[in-house]
């Protein structure tokens, strides 16, 4: 599993700098929204998008910058410490990997609740 997601990863850096610009113009509009001008902010009409860019940006962030840090597995003819070592950090994005995909659930039904209060506002 994590050697799958490592993969997808390696294929996504090219949505990094993608990413990026989008976590920063959502943190931006976040923060001009609620500590902006008076005038603005009494529409926040864009603050329920902005979260929503910004927790998917911060999902997609974490999983594009963890999961190429993956070490390959460790083969047979290697020393004990050396495959101990090798397991130990493997197991960390094993437990890595289990949480994102629970947070990739949380979020989608974040979403989902949160559109539907924006849709009916």
């Amino acid at each position: 599993m994590i050697d799958k997601l490592s993969l997808v990863s390696l294929k996504m850096q090219w949505i990094k700098p993608f990413i990026n610009i989008i976590l920063a113009i959502s943190i931006g509009t976040f923060i001009f929204i609620v500590f902006g001008s008076h005038s603005f902010a009494s529409d926040d009409r864009y603050l329920i998008p902005s979260v929503i860019m910004l927790i998917w940006s911060l999902l997609l962030c974490s999983f594009i910058y963890t999961f190429p840090l993956v070490p390959k597995k460790a083969l047979k003819n290697d020393g004990y410490i050396k495959r101990l070592k090798n397991n130990v950090i493997r197991c960390y994005f094993y437990l890595l990997s289990l949480i994102a995909v629970l947070a990739c659930f949380g979020v989608i039904l974040v979403s989902v609740r949160i559109v539907g209060i924006w849709f009916r506002s």
